[in-house]
């Protein structure tokens, strides 16, 4: 494949390093499309997960407002929904089968999304013990922001912007958006002890926390499917 196609020298699919978008033939021009469009699949489910999720839980019995998107995966419905996304998304990330190293990473990250739904957190009125299918699901979480968070602010910045506003802009928004997913990872877990479990509880921090990351994560895949701050396509 040609080097217009890529950031860098053998780099993502679909971003140019020199100029427009384009391809040498057919095959590579269905190529560039596809993997344009499995990057903004990804970005639009990670924007969905917690408005879908919170909008079912309160919309159906029991009307609630939990504590965190994990919650919702015991309240009817929503925990369909929960599951539904994160395999959805998990899915996608492992066919972004592009070049090492970050296939291996995406597949990572589909990995911890696929983890989430089939490790579930413990039921509110249940104790979390060290050793536990709730403990699995809280290593999954952390490593799948985690794993995103690296990708927006090492892997998608690589290629030489000089020159390239549209490509700066993209940079801009990929360090903002890993920043925000580490910002909130650490907050999530700071809350409780700076501000207490019952408050932080109270106030939902641990589901804002998580929205931030999934919207992060999300406006990240979507500039990198060149839905916003697109090069010129010839």
């Amino acid at each position: 494949m040609s080097a217009h196609l890529s950031e860098s020298a053998g780099g993502p699919v679909g971003e140019s390093a020199d100029g427009p978008v384009s391809a040498e033939g057919p095959g590579e021009g269905d190529l560039v499309l596809s993997y344009l469009a499995l990057r903004r699949a990804v970005g639009y489910f990670g924007l969905v997960l917690p408005v879908a999720v919170l909008a079912v839980g309160i919309a159906l019995p029991p009307h609630a407002f939990l504590g965190s998107i994990s919650a919702y995966y015991y309240v009817p419905f929503a925990g369909d929904v929960f599951v539904g996304i994160l395999w959805v998304i998990g899915i996608f990330l492992w066919f972004y089968d592009y070049r090492d190293p970050d296939k291996w990473l995406t597949r990572a990250a589909g990995t911890f999304a696929i983890g989430l739904a089939l490790f579930p957190t413990s039921k509110a009125d249940l104790p979390r013990t060290f050793f536990s299918v709730a403990t699995i699901h809280v290593v999954c979480a952390v490593s799948f922001f985690a794993t995103l968070a690296a990708l927006s602010l090492f892997y998608f910045t690589r290629g030489d912007a000089t020159g390239r506003p549209r490509k700066q802009a993209r940079n801009r928004v990929y360090r903002t958006a890993g920043i925000v997913i580490v910002g909130a990872l650490l907050l999530a877990a700071a809350g409780p002890l700076v501000l207490g479990r019952d408050t932080s509880s109270r106030v939902h921090l641990l589901f804002f926390c998580e929205t931030l990351a999934c919207w992060a994560f999300g406006v990240s895949w979507l500039v990198k499917g060149q839905r916003l701050w697109a090069d010129p396509r010839s």
